[in-house]
C-alpha cells in the first residue's frame, strides 16, 4: 500500500508538498527543506484519530488506513481500486456528488457530514474534510479524506430530536397552557393552549418577555418567582394572573420546573386557568355570607321572641301559683287539676324558652363563662339531690360513686350544673323502668372526666352523628317525653366554652354513658 502511494505521489508536483526519492527509499520534502520527512509518520499520526483515505480524480481509492477499515467493515484489499461512493448512502443525489468533486477539482477544501454504509449495510456518520493536493498538469490529482466517526453523536442527536418531538407533542396535547422561558425570562416556546389563554399567536409569544404577560403591579413579584425557581426554592405559585392581549386579566395557578430543551436549560411553566374555580369560590363566599346573615337574623329573632314570650309567661306562672296556694279562696278539685296542668305546661314552655335563649347567646358569641375552681364531689352531689324527685317519679335509682374530696376542676359552676342536670335528666327520662343512673368522676392525663351513665334504651350507631344537631330528637318527637332538641347541643357548646370536651358511648338496648372532660386544678 505504501509503495502504491509513493508511485502515485511521485507523478505529481506541488509548490507546498512534493514527494522525492531519498537514500532510504521514501520521504517527503517540504519547500526549503533539504532532508526528507517520512510521510508514513504523518499518515500514521493522523490515523490515530481519524479514518483516512486517498482518492484520485475519479474517486478511486488507492489508500485507506486501518481506522477506516475498522469503521466500514471492509479490509484494505477490498477497498483499493473501488470508488469512494461505495461508502456513501444512496440518499445523496447526483447533484451532491458533482458538487463535492467539483469543489475538490477546483482546488478547494470540502467539509461536511456524510452518512455512509458499512459492508454489513449499517449506517455510520463521519465528519469529513477533503483536501486536494499533489497538483499535476490538469489540477489536483489526489484528494485526501480525513474523517472522524460521529455515529454516536448523531445517534444521541437523533434520540434527542425524537425526545423533543415527543415533548412537543405532549405540550400540544396538554389541557393546560405551557410556555418555555429561558434563563433571562424570554419565551422560547408555547403550546396552543397558551395561545388560547393569552390571546396571542405563537409567533408573538416567542418574541415576548414573561413580564409582558402580567400586569405591571405584579412584575417584580414574577421576577422574584423566576429567580426562586432557578435556585429551586419553589416550584409553584397560586393566585397568579395573566394579562391577555385584549387587556383582560385571568387568574391562574402556576407550576414551574427547570428542564432541558434543545440543548439549553429552560423553565417549563404550566399555567392553569382557574377562572371557573374563582367564580365558584366567589359564589360560595356570597352564599356563606348570605347564610351567616340569615342565621344571625334567625338567632336574633329567636332571642327577641324568647324575651317577649318570657314576660307574659312569667305572669301566667305567677298568677297560677297564687291561685294554687290561695288559702282564703281555695280551689275546687277540678279547678286545682286545671291549674296544675297550666303550671306544668308553663314550666315546660319556660324551659324551652331558656334553651332557645341560651342557644341564641351561644350562636352569637354573647354567652360568657366565668371559670373558677369547682369541687367535683360537691357539684355531683348537688346535681344528684336536684334530680332525686324526677328519678323517684319514674322509679329510677340514682347512684353517686365515691369521689375524692380533693378533685378540683376548672369550670363555670353554674354552667357545669346546667350541663350535668341536662345529662342526668335525659338519663332518667330515656331510661327503662326500674333502671339506674350513676355519676362518677376520675382523674386522667391532667383532666377530670365526669361520667353520667344509664341503663336506658341506648342510641343506634347510625343516629350518633345526629346526636348533637340543633332541634334533633332522634325520632322521639312524637313520644310522651318532652324536650326541645337543644339540651345536648347547649351542653356540648358550654363544655367547649370552658375548654373541655363532651362525648358519648352508647349501645342500643344496653344504655349510654355521656362524659365531660375538663381541666384538672392542681
Amino acid at each position: 500500500m505504501v509503495h502504491a502511494t509513493k508511485k502515485i505521489l511521485s507523478e505529481y508536483s506541488s509548490p507546498l508538498l512534493q514527494y522525492r526519492s531519498s537514500d532510504s527509499g521514501k520521504g517527503l520534502v517540504l519547500p526549503g527543506k533539504k532532508s526528507p520527512i517520512d510521510y508514513q509518520l504523518l499518515i500514521d499520526a493522523v490515523s490515530q484519530h481519524a479514518a483516512v483515505c486517498v482518492t484520485d480524480r475519479e474517486g478511486r481509492l488507492f489508500y485507506v488506513n486501518e481506522k477506516l477499515c475498522a469503521i466500514s467493515g471492509y479490509c484494505a484489499e477490498e477497498l483499493l481500486g473501488q470508488n469512494y461512493r461505495l461508502f456513501l448512502s444512496n440518499e445523496y443525489s447526483e447533484a451532491f456528488h458533482e458538487q463535492l468533486w467539483q469543489t475538490l477539482a477546483d482546488g478547494q477544501i470540502w467539509r461536511g457530514e456524510l452518512k455512509q454504509i458499512t459492508r454489513h449495510e449499517m449506517d455510520f456518520w463521519v465528519d469529513a474534510t477533503a483536501t486536494p493536493f499533489a497538483e499535476g498538469a490538469g489540477g489536483p490529482g489526489l484528494y485526501v479524506f480525513v474523517q472522524t466517526d460521529i455515529t454516536s453523536f448523531k445517534q444521541t442527536e437523533a434520540a434527542l430530536q425524537t425526545s423533543e418531538e415527543k415533548h412537543r407533542a405532549l405540550l400540544e396535547q396538554a389541557n393546560d397552557a405551557i410556555v418555555l422561558v429561558d434563563m433571562d425570562g424570554w419565551l422560547v416556546a408555547a403550546n396552543r393552549r397558551a395561545e388560547k389563554l393569552t390571546g396571542y399567536v405563537r409567533e408573538e409569544l416567542v418574541n415576548m418577555h414573561m413580564q409582558q404577560l402580567v400586569p405591571e403591579c405584579v412584575r417584580s413579584e414574577l421576577l422574584d418567582l423566576h429567580q426562586d425557581v432557578l435556585e429551586k426554592k419553589c416550584d409553584s405559585f397560586h393566585g397568579g394572573v395573566v394579562l391577555r392581549k385584549d387587556g383582560g386579566v385571568l387568574p391562574v395557578d402556576l407550576s414551574c420546573a427547570v428542564v432541558e430543551s434543545g440543548g439549553q436549560r429552560v423553565i417549563q411553566s404550566i399555567l392553569r386557568d382557574i377562572t371557573s374555580r374563582k367564580m365558584m369560590e366567589t359564589e360560595l363566599i356570597r352564599a356563606r355570607i348570605a347564610a351567616e346573615r340569615a342565621n344571625r337574623a334567625k338567632t336574633e329573632f329567636m332571642s327577641r321572641i324568647s324575651h317577649e314570650l318570657r314576660t307574659p309567661l312569667n305572669a301566667i306562672l305567677g298568677f297560677g301559683q297564687l291561685m294554687q296556694t290561695d288559702e282564703t279562696e281555695p280551689l275546687a278539685d277540678s279547678h286545682r287539676e286545671g291549674i296544675n296542668q297550666i303550671l306544668n305546661a308553663g314550666w315546660h314552655l319556660l324551659e324551652l324558652i331558656e334553651d332557645v335563649l341560651n342557644f341564641s347567646q351561644i350562636e352569637t358569641g354573647s354567652l360568657r363563662v366565668e371559670l373558677c375552681a369547682v369541687s367535683a364531689r360537691d357539684v355531683l352531689q348537688e346535681c344528684r339531690d336536684l334530680l332525686e324527685p324526677l328519678a323517684a317519679e319514674r322509679n329510677i335509682t340514682l347512684e353517686l360513686m365515691p369521689v375524692a374530696e380533693h378533685i378540683m376542676l376548672l369550670a363555670d359552676r353554674v354552667r357545669l350544673k346546667e350541663i350535668l342536670l341536662n345529662l342526668g335528666s335525659n338519663a332518667i327520662k330515656y331510661n327503662k323502668i326500674n333502671g339506674c343512673v350513676s355519676f362518677s368522676a376520675l382523674v386522667e392525663s391532667g383532666k377530670v372526666r365526669i361520667n353520667v351513665s344509664d341503663t336506658g334504651i341506648g342510641i343506634r350507631p347510625e343516629k350518633m352523628r345526629q346526636l348533637f344537631e340543633p332541634f334533633e330528637r332522634l325520632g322521639q318527637e312524637d313520644s310522651a317525653i318532652q324536650g326541645s332538641g337543644l339540651g345536648l347541643v347547649i351542653a356540648k357548646r358550654l363544655t367547649e366554652l370552658m375548654g373541655g370536651n363532651l362525648g358519648v358511648w352508647s349501645e342500643a338496648g344496653v344504655g349510654s354513658t355521656f362524659w365531660v372532660d375538663l381541666k384538672l386544678m392542681e
